[in-house]
């Protein structure tokens, strides 16, 4: 008797991490060109000392679309 393998002819394996890091930022990117920009009020609750977001203080600013030079510099360190 003959046994027969069978293999997968495309073996699935998981890319680079940088490979992936980069996709996410391209992805971040491209959804600056459709989520609308906002921001909510914050306050600071002197008990705690913690920053809390105001309940329905949420308004709309003005978007700020990431170009292409801008999203391989966005991650770079400020000192």
């Amino acid at each position: 008797m003959e046994k027969t393998k069978t293999k997968s002819k495309h073996k699935f394996t998981v890319p680079h991490t940088y490979v992936i890091i980069f996709m996410l930022i391209v992805i971040a990117a491209l959804a600056t060109y459709v989520v609308p920009s906002g921001s909510f009020d914050r306050v600071v609750e002197e008990t705690t000392k913690r920053t809390l977001v105001v309940a329905n203080s949420y308004k709309s600013v003005e978007q700020h679309i990431v170009e292409t030079s801008e999203m391989f510099t966005a991650f770079a360190i400020n000192q």
